[in-house]
């Protein structure tokens, strides 16, 4: 009699023994064959590091899992787009039984992918089609790992396609335009002309305590300057001194405001200036609305 409850007992449960032996060799390789940085990665300000696909193949080794892909009918194949939903189904590769499945998928409309098909470049949706397929079968093998291994509390998916610079602290991501002209763009994405305009913009919300979202039009601020900053001034482009001495002194000696915020418009994109005096022009003038509130 206790024999067969014990072999049902295997059919049909882990104890927790086995349960803590299993979380133990996935630390346990992670530890001693994982590298940070190619089998996952780590994001600061996140509690557990990111899975990436060779580690998820290196957790598929080590249960001896094979993935089988199957697409799903909500894929959406056709001229214009691409968008690939894949099924993932772990099987053992001894036993042949299912150990757990996990749905990823991939679209020619996701920003990467759509701004490679724009008019500046040659390719196609065609040219793209393996490589959603391949990020939308990636997506699920991760998912479908996490889940059958019971590897969530140590790994985490949310960022599995991330750049591997964005990894490991190595490249902060920058925060986007809330709305506007360039809603969604990062400060990365504009022209050093649009930067000044949107620093002069963002920086009167950051100053006004009514807003809500003062703290993060403050953190927009700061990465436009830290992305102004960073730019590489032409060494061909001196400035014209007397041009911009000119627009400064028109700010300071104006007592309307519009007339100061003009001239910061024209001195922050006037192409005879060089991008530090731009640079100059716009924050005097940022210095000079904010005192005359």
């Amino acid at each position: 009699m206790n024999e067969m409850v014990e072999t049902q007992q295997k059919l049909t449960w882990l104890t927790a023994s086995d349960i803590k032996a299993q979380v133990q060799l996935i630390q346990e390789v992670m530890d001693a064959v994982m590298q940070d940085g190619h089998h996952y990665g780590t994001i600061p300000g996140t509690p557990k590091p990111t899975l990436l696909k060779p580690g998820a193949e290196k957790l598929g080794l080590t249960f001896r899992l094979r993935p089988e892909y199957d697409i799903l009918p909500q894929s959406l194949l056709n001229e214009e787009v691409r968008t690939y939903r894949l099924k993932c189904r772990l099987v053992h590769i001894h036993t042949g039984e299912s150990w757990g499945e996990g749905v990823g998928s991939c679209s020619s409309h996701e920003k990467k992918y759509f701004k490679q098909m724009t008019a500046e470049s040659e390719r196609t949706i065609e040219d793209l089609d393996n490589t959603i397929f391949k990020m939308a079968a990636k997506r699920a093998h991760v998912a479908a790992i996490l889940s059958a291994t019971a590897a969530s509390d140590i790994f985490t998916q949310d960022a599995e396609e991330m750049e591997a610079s964005q990894l490991n602290g190595s490249a902060p991501l920058q925060p986007r335009f809330p709305f506007g002209d360039h809603k969604g763009k990062t400060p990365k994405d504009l022209t050093t002309e649009q930067l000044c305009q949107e620093q002069a913009r963002f920086q009167e919300l950051a100053d006004d305590p009514t807003n809500k979202y003062r703290d993060n039009n403050r953190k927009l601020v700061e990465a436009i300057k830290t992305e102004l900053a960073s730019r590489p001034v032409p060494a061909v482009n001196k400035g014209d001194a007397n041009l911009f001495e000119g627009y400064c002194a028109r700010m300071r000696a104006s007592k309307d405001p519009l007339v100061v915020r003009e001239e910061q418009r024209l001195g922050a994109s006037d192409q005879r200036l060089s991008a530090d005096q731009q640079i100059a022009v716009n924050d005097l003038g940022v210095e000079l609305l904010a005192r005359k509130k």
